[in-house]
């Protein structure tokens, strides 16, 4: 939009770290508000566990609750959320240089592609595939955003119609997993439908489950496939092994940069003759339709008719 350089970026600092405070601050206030409140949910969890027992041990099963009792204990909450609370802050600390890095690659990058030439000693040299990699990348991370705010959306309104607790910080979870491949819905999932648990009954567990799977059926499955198209094509495997992959490297933050980072990679290979086979390899199998209908009657074999 031909703003200044020093302007465009000090916009993208700011909006990034206000954002990331926000995240900071929605995180915080749960965190303070779920220690307040432990005392209920520990008595709910606690009678939970015993109509469990009850029912395990009619069935001949035993079951020791000894340990999970210890674990309900005001104390060790507070030492568990003082250590979520101590590692938030080492990420933001670690998010500030990320920021300070942005910073300086926004500065630089629109001379790149001058400065990639003179080090190829080729001031014609083609650039496309470089282009290309970072076109398809950002189409990818903003649709993906669109499909997570979608996403995010439809669990707030779930959550606020159930009255359930802690939706903001419920939200900011759905949102932020939907970008790590499969897996991601699973893991927001599963602590909104425990603590629907322990705030209600399993009852209420179960239509939080229920419309969590909707949710992500619907636009997941449904929608994204729509918007993304088939250029993002990775097979299930690939995405598996790329969580495994990135997550060891960078964690977290690799988990969800996992997809684009592997899409870079496979892009950059079909550029490549030598090692565009293993880009092959990368595409997902050809979707079979489910149902074969065709108004045309089928082909007649060649030949003679048979007697």
């Amino acid at each position: 939009y031909r703003i200044p350089a020093w302007a465009s970026v000090t916009v993208v600092a700011i909006s990034v770290v206000g954002v990331l405070s926000f995240f900071a601050g929605v995180v915080v206030t749960s965190m303070t508000s779920f220690v307040s409140g432990w005392p209920t949910y520990a008595f709910r969890l606690d009678a939970t566990l015993w109509h469990v027992s009850r029912w395990l041990g009619a069935h001949g099963i035993a079951v020791d609750w000894t340990a999970a009792s210890d674990a309900l204990e005001p104390s060790t909450v507070v030492g568990m959320v003082s250590s979520m609370l101590a590692g938030l802050a080492g990420l933001l600390g670690d998010t500030t240089v990320v920021v300070l890095v942005l910073v300086f690659i926004l500065l630089e990058v629109a001379d790149f592609p001058d400065r990639l030439r003179r080090a190829l000693s080729s001031p014609d040299a083609d650039l496309s595939a470089f282009r290309r990699i970072s076109t398809e990348v950002r189409r990818y991370l903003v649709l993906k955003a669109y499909v997570s705010l979608g996403i995010a959306a439809a669990v707030y309104l779930l959550l606020v119609l159930l009255k359930i607790d802690f939706a903001e910080l419920l939200t900011l979870v759905a949102f932020l997993f939907n970008f790590i491949p499969n897996v991601g819905a699973l893991i927001a999932g599963v602590p909104t439908v425990v603590l629907a648990v322990l705030q209600y009954d399993p009852a209420v567990g179960a239509v939080v489950a229920v419309g969590y799977f909707a949710i992500h059926m619907v636009i997941g499955n449904i929608i994204e496939p729509l918007v993304q198209g088939n250029r993002f094509g990775i097979s299930v495997l690939v995405v598996v092994l790329s969580l495994v992959v990135w997550g060891y490297i960078w964690g977290v933050a690799g988990m969800l940069l996992s997809l684009p980072l592997t899409m870079a990679i496979k892009i950059a290979l079909e550029q490549l003759d030598d090692y565009r086979w293993i880009a092959a390899l990368m595409d997902p199998p050809p979707r079979k339709p489910l149902l074969r209908l065709s108004l045309r009657p089928p082909p007649r074999p060649d030949g003679p008719p048979s007697g």
